[in-house]
């Protein structure tokens, strides 16, 4: 959260917020303890919750569409439908950064499919790297950038068979 709420902070030309979606909240409170110490709570918040409920506030609270750029580092099993959910919310701008973390392990099958067999408006690559504090441990980050402008094509039909 605070890496991002710097970046977003440092970006003057382009004024936004990061918003963290965190599903435990004792892992919310420490994030938004550290955001305050590192004053960057006026530019970043933690919101407590599953991506499920909480897309549809990002709508609510910031317009549709807003998201330039989304970050998910959680279950990879359901990063195509939370992808999906984005999409069929309407908050994604034409651009949208979309950046995947444990991609390799414990592994986003169904999403790397998508971003193979996506007929147009999606490009991405896979970056190998160690894993955190795992020297000799391999895992994949899948960055991948979106045009709105192509429909949601096979995202929202992965996420239907779910």
């Amino acid at each position: 959260a605070i890496r991002l709420a710097r970046w977003v902070d440092g970006q003057r030309h382009a004024p936004g917020r990061s918003v963290s979606l965190e599903v435990d909240a004792v892992h919310a409170l420490l994030a938004r303890h550290h955001l305050s110490l590192a004053k960057l709570a006026p530019v970043a918040d933690v919101w407590v919750g599953q991506a499920l409920d909480l897309v549809p506030r990002l709508a609510e609270e910031f317009g549709a569409p807003g998201l330039g750029l989304a970050f998910m580092d959680h279950r990879g099993t359901k990063f195509h439908s939370d992808l999906a959910l984005l999409e069929r919310q309407n908050t994604v701008l034409p651009g949208f950064t979309h950046v995947c973390d444990n991609v390799l392990k414990p592994g986003a099958p169904l999403l790397l499919w998508l971003v193979v067999h996506r007929p147009t408006g999606l490009v991405a690559t896979s970056w190998s790297m160690n894993e955190f504090a795992h020297w000799n441990s391999e895992d994949w980050m899948l960055v991948s950038g979106h045009d709105r402008r192509d429909g949601l094509g096979r995202t929202d039909v992965l996420a239907r068979q779910q």
